[in-house]
């Protein structure tokens, strides 16, 4: 009951932090290339400036390989985009008032389209929000890469088959009585669908994750024959490559490592240092 009501608290810290968090994120860092404006712009979705309405909106520039990364801020159906790196090197150094980068501003079909420049004022939005009641509801979807810290609950583990000191058999198995917590580090590959009411996340992490246990002997198979009747639970270390799919800061986790018990008779235990698949739950910080 212990271990039942340890794994519940987990989920509703879970549930809380994510509900906490999933309203209005900030921090995650996306890469708009050139391309995307075009896709956003045919989707009449146009990056503006909040100082200069007079200018139609802003593109990214005409260059061989045209991005720029950003940090999106969500509010009112507001994305505000905070641009922090530029993929054409004039626009951080050596910019004239000749340069074409300099006031990069043209006329488009009678309106005023300017670059995305280190120039470029530094209040640039894409508005979300409906005129009209009846009007159908905005979204866009903008992808982001970013690295994360999480925790996890390896709730469930699928074991080898082993054999103990009686040369009886124990076959593949599930477990997942014990509490199985741990720390994973990964890189995130996600994106984003924005729309006036809500952000949510969808993404896709591989990582590494060091689980921590604490496994009594009593009830496990063992190589060898030891006194187990009082031993307490020996502390066991679980690392593992993991992949995690996740909405937001929570999601599914699956898992291959192995368990390395420490303490009496650790080397006794029949799955010291065997594999397993693992399945569990997730929740990240994005760094």
């Amino acid at each position: 009951m212990k271990q039942l009501f340890l794994v519940c608290m987990f989920l509703t810290c879970l549930y809380i932090a994510d509900a906490q968090t999933s309203g209005n994120r900030v921090n995650l860092k996306y890469k708009i290339t050139k391309k995307k404006v075009q896709e956003l712009k045919d989707k009449n979705f146009l990056i503006k400036s909040k100082s200069q309405p007079n200018k139609k909106h802003f593109e990214v520039g005409n260059i061989d390989i045209g991005y720029f990364k950003c940090i999106i801020s969500f509010r009112d159906g507001v994305l505000n985009i905070d641009p922090y790196a530029l993929a054409d090197s004039r626009t951080t150094t050596g910019i004239t008032f000749t340069d074409p980068y300099w006031d990069s501003c043209t006329i488009k079909n009678g309106d005023t389209v300017c670059f995305i420049n280190a120039n470029t004022r530094n209040d640039l939005f894409i508005d979300l929000n409906r005129s009209r009641v009846g009007n159908r509801t905005k979204s866009i979807t903008l992808p982001y890469e970013t690295f994360i810290i999480g925790i996890n609950n390896i709730s469930i583990k699928f074991r080898p088959k082993v054999r103990d000191y009686n040369d009886s058999l124990y076959t593949p198995n599930v477990v997942g009585s014990n509490i199985n917590l741990g720390l994973s580090f990964g890189y995130s590959f996600g994106w984003t669908k924005f729309s006036h009411r809500s952000n949510p996340n969808f993404s896709v992490t591989p990582s590494v994750s060091l689980g921590f246990s604490a496994i009594s002997l009593s009830r496990e198979p063992l190589k060898r024959k030891v006194s187990v009747v009082t031993q307490p639970g020996n502390f066991v270390l679980s690392p593992a490559a993991t992949l995690i799919f996740a909405r937001n800061d929570v999601g599914l986790i699956f898992a291959y490592g192995m368990d390395m018990m420490f303490g009496k008779n650790a080397s006794a235990w029949a799955y010291q240092k065997k594999g397993w698949f693992g399945i569990g739950i997730a929740a990240g910080l994005k760094l």
